[in-house]
């Protein structure tokens, strides 16, 4: 089953997560559909970007920036080794996720 495409993406989460706003919504859209595009051992799937949206919530962010993106990776990625691979993207996936919101 393919991914959703980033219209799609956006109004699940806003039906699974309607407290994070939209704004912030399209920022953490853009970032995960961003980070499909790397040669990742397990790319996040839908379940990570909802468990993500309702972190961000928790954490009362209001947009992306790289060090919270750095510090909720995990969320989203469940091997280290991706972690470790997507850390020199942080930056280029961030600003280009906050161009979208």
């Amino acid at each position: 089953i393919p991914f959703p495409d980033t219209e799609l993406e956006q109004r699940i989460i806003r039906a699974r997560v309607p407290e994070v706003e939209e704004r912030l919504r399209r920022q953490l859209v853009a970032f995960v559909q961003g980070l499909r595009e790397l040669e990742l051992k397990k790319l996040p799937a839908v379940s990570e970007t909802i468990d993500w949206a309702r972190t961000l919530v928790l954490l009362h962010a209001r947009e992306l920036d790289a060090e919270l993106v750095r510090n909720t990776l995990n969320v989203l990625l469940k091997f280290q080794d991706d972690i470790d691979n997507v850390d020199s993207e942080i930056n280029a996936l961030t600003t280009k996720a906050l161009a979208a919101g």
